[in-house]
């Protein structure tokens, strides 16, 4: 006789943000929405929340306060996964970035963008520098974490 084992959904959160958005419309959010959480359903994820910075800069310094609720989801160890439309939707500050990094490899946390694939935190092919604010996927074996912002940027899998 065998026993069927019912796996649980792993929980994700949402993070939609787009920099200038004047006209208060939100189009740029609801398609990155849409794409997340195209993603988030095809991985059979269960979307606990969905984060939107709505014409707010990552690079300004400016409070994002939705970003700042998903920080404090992940240190509450609330979701499994975090779903981006691209990595420069989540920040573009090398400080964040190095924190956003430490957060989520002490909490075990997935990274998955729409754009480009998913982030193994663990893996030597996924890289950052002191002083940028690229992330690139293990996805993407062609790009060495000691390539050159130029090389990076010529790349057919680079990501900006």
């Amino acid at each position: 006789m065998s026993e069927v084992v019912k796996r649980q959904a792993m929980s994700a959160a949402i993070y939609c943000r787009i920099s200038r958005d004047p006209s208060g419309a939100e189009l740029g959010v609801r398609r990155q929405e849409k794409d997340c959480r195209a993603v988030a359903e095809r991985e059979g994820w269960d979307v606990i929340e969905i984060l939107v910075d709505d014409d707010r800069s990552a690079y300004s310094g400016k409070p994002r306060p939705a970003y700042q609720r998903l920080c404090e989801l992940l240190k509450e160890e609330a979701v499994d996964v975090l779903v981006a439309w691209h990595p420069d939707r989540l920040t573009r500050q090398p400080r964040e970035l190095e924190d956003l990094i430490d957060l989520l490899e002490s909490t075990n946390t997935r990274v998955r963008t729409v754009q480009t694939g998913e982030y193994d935190l663990g893996t030597p092919r996924v890289g950052w520098r002191p002083g940028s604010s690229v992330l690139w996927p293990a996805t993407s074996p062609n790009i060495s974490p000691l390539a050159s912002d130029a090389s990076m940027r010529s790349s057919p899998n680079r990501v900006v």
